[in-house]
């Protein structure tokens, strides 16, 4: 576990201190990421000018949600952003680097690449949990923790739906439609949706755990919410690198000859 844990910030250490070499540019990445977000929070802004209450949710409940997004995928993009290039490592036959260390394969993918921009995200779900109303310290360990968690599930998303490529040859006009779903969908809560598509948003593309019920669980505080939370996140972990080891088994090498640091 000590050695696991030395190699993942062994990890972030090198790529964190390559990207820094640019710091104008993370400056410039980081700023228009949060100016971007900003424009979802006043489109909501709007709407709940039009219609204060939808399903229980209001204005204040939707910034922190849209916040709690921001900072969710901001822990998946700048700890494990190597998860989005899963698909491409599969369907080219790029995995062979990863095979050949003696290290958990899918943590390594994870942690081979980083995004600095996104530290804007975790500045931008900060400002959110501050203007909706449900700020204080306690709220802040918790959000922070949840973030954290709820990246987890991201990450291991992303890996789910990066599994097909074992199988199917050109899966990524696919991988890519299930990535931005999985965005998409996680920005908005769960309880504005009912049927098929609560259904799907449940138990398909995990939304209501990636952000509806942690942000539920901020604001109406419950332990079995919490136990639940981190129940699912045990659970839908283990069975995805379950069903990572049992495809694994179909990956064919490019073959390919390539430096890689």
């Amino acid at each position: 576990m000590l050695k696991t844990l030395d190699f993942v910030l062994c990890a972030w250490k090198l790529q964190f201190k390559t990207l820094f070499e640019y710091k104008k540019s993370f400056a410039i990445s980081a700023i228009t990421m949060v100016v971007n977000d900003f424009f979802m929070v006043f489109f909501w802004y709007v709407f709940f000018n039009v219609m204060p209450k939808i399903a229980g949710w209001g204005l204040n409940e939707t910034i922190l949600l849209v916040g709690f997004t921001a900072t969710a995928f901001g822990v998946y993009a700048l700890l494990f952003a190597g998860a989005r290039n899963f698909n491409e490592f599969v369907a080219n036959g790029e995995l062979d680097f990863f095979l050949l260390k003696p290290k958990n394969i899918l943590l390594h993918v994870c942690v081979s690449k980083t995004d600095i921009s996104a530290a804007g995200e975790f500045v931008f779900g900060w400002i959110c949990l501050l203007i909706s109303g449900y700020f204080s310290l306690g709220n802040f360990i918790l959000f922070n923790a949840f973030a954290f968690l709820s990246g987890i599930i991201f990450v291991f998303t992303f890996i789910l739906i990066s599994l097909p490529a074992f199988f199917i040859p050109k899966t990524d006009v696919l991988y890519h439609n299930l990535w931005n779903s999985t965005i998409h969908f996680a920005t908005y809560p769960t309880d504005f949706f009912s049927g098929f598509v609560k259904f799907i948003l449940v138990f398909i593309i995990p939304a209501f755990f990636i952000t509806t019920l942690p942000v539920q669980t901020l604001t109406h505080f419950s332990w079995m919410s919490v136990l639940i939370l981190f129940a699912f996140a045990i659970v839908f972990g283990f069975t995805v690198s379950f069903l990572f080891k049992l495809c694994l088994k179909r990956y064919e090498s490019g073959n390919s000859i390539a430096l890689r640091t």
